[in-house]
């Protein structure tokens, strides 16, 4: 069994590698079913660490998580944009 720590950076990785917004169904698939209880655990550890406050910033990471399409995916901070161009 893949501990939390673990699995929550397979979800960073998968954030980060996909364009698309991945579905948490989808997310939780790449454990066992026996430890998706722990795995979706994990994911939430890593959806709060990358969510925005109200004003859509995350101070100390300059990517966010983003809600779309049905999944989730990474997105750059909207305040760093201009930073960007």
């Amino acid at each position: 069994m893949t501990d939390q720590t673990e699995m929550a950076a397979v979800f960073e990785a998968l954030l980060f590698a996909s364009p698309d917004p991945q579905p948490e169904a989808k997310l939780l698939e790449v454990f066992p079913e026996d430890s998706r209880e722990q795995a979706r655990e994990a994911l939430q550890t890593v959806l709060d660490r990358y969510r925005a406050d109200e004003s859509g910033a995350r101070p100390e990471r300059g990517v966010v998580v983003d809600q779309a399409g049905g999944g989730y995916r990474l997105v750059t901070r909207p305040d760093l944009h201009s930073y960007l161009r």
